[in-house]
């Protein structure tokens, strides 16, 4: 399967850079790098740009991820079940691609262009926090 080392289902963030908070789905390893999942459900098949909302939404979770833990999330995840297709939609991204359209969505927010470096100095990790630590269950 794609999904490792669950770091948690259904987790609050927050951020002060961000002035935001929210409830990641699903924060695990997917192959075998750190993503935020989101699960979304639909009626009908769904198009890659179509979703772009919800590519913003999982970037800005990932940075507040990592600035709440440190630790870079490399993968976003949106996994739609659909009631025509017999197998779920699975869109997989990288988030740095979508910083931008969180920068001009937040700028616009808190009327201040410097909370995007802010943000991103955070992912200047080392190494042994390039993964998500293990959960002991």
């Amino acid at each position: 399967g794609h999904i490792d080392s669950v770091f948690g289902i259904e987790f609050p963030l927050h951020s002060d850079t961000l002035n935001t908070a929210g409830s990641a789905d699903l924060i695990a390893e997917w192959d075998g790098e750190p993503a935020i999942v989101d699960f979304k459900t639909s009626t009908r098949e769904k198009r890659r740009e179509w979703i772009e909302n919800y590519f913003i939404q999982e970037t800005a979770y990932s940075l507040m991820f990592a600035e709440m833990y440190g630790i870079r999330v490399r993968k976003i995840v949106t996994v739609i079940v659909c009631d025509t297709l017999p197998r779920a939609q699975v869109f997989v991204e990288d988030p740095i691609n979508w910083y931008p359209r969180v920068s001009q969505i937040f700028v616009k927010q808190r009327d201040d262009s410097k909370w995007l470096p802010e943000a991103l100095s955070c992912l200047s990790l080392s190494p042994q926090q390039q993964s998500l630590p293990r959960c002991s269950v």
